[in-house]
């Protein structure tokens, strides 16, 4: 459920409420968990992490 409420925040612009959802799913399932989806919100996760932003 997480990553449907993620795919409507990133797709509405919401990407600190995006990566909030994306982050703990990426961080415990890997790029599988975007399997299928946009590669798009993989780059998200990585740049987001190389920045250092992480949102708690």
């Amino acid at each position: 459920m997480d990553e449907l409420a993620a795919t409507i925040q990133f797709e509405s612009g919401d990407l600190d409420g995006a990566y909030t959802l994306f982050e703990p799913q990426y961080r415990k399932y890997g790029r599988r968990v975007f399997e299928g989806h946009k590669k798009g919100f993989i780059d998200f996760i990585k740049s987001r992490k190389k920045t250092g932003k992480v949102d708690q």
